[in-house]
């Protein structure tokens, strides 16, 4: 129970702390309904990956997932304000965004090395 309490902070403090770089993207015009689900995707794609035992399997490991659960929040910021300058359609900027932090999530079971 412990777990799912922390991936339930995890995401909503992620989901929180973007709120105004979601409002900046959605005063542009650049901000869709998937984008409420971007502090989501990462990181049930890092438990994919776990389930998959893609990386190393132990379960200290799980600190790369805080990791790429705030990863979030930095991604939404360069979405609103450096993406939305350089990439003027929307839906490609979103996608590169998501693609951008399950990227990360996959770099991170891959990179990092066995803890505990």
């Amino acid at each position: 129970m412990r777990v799912m309490g922390a991936l339930a902070t995890l995401v909503l403090f992620a989901t929180f702390f973007s709120l105004p770089a979601w409002n900046a993207s959605r005063r542009q015009k650049a901000f869709y309904l998937w984008d409420w689900g971007m502090g989501l995707y990462p990181v049930l794609f890092w438990l994919l990956l776990y389930y998959w035992k893609v990386g190393d399997p132990r379960p200290a490991n799980f600190m790369e997932l805080s990791l790429v659960g705030m990863f979030v929040m930095p991604a939404s910021y360069l979405r609103a304000f450096v993406f939305n300058r350089f990439i003027r359609n929307g839906y490609l900027n979103s996608l590169v965004t998501i693609g951008l932090t399950l990227a990360f999530a996959l770099a991170m079971r891959l990179i990092v090395p066995p803890l505990g």
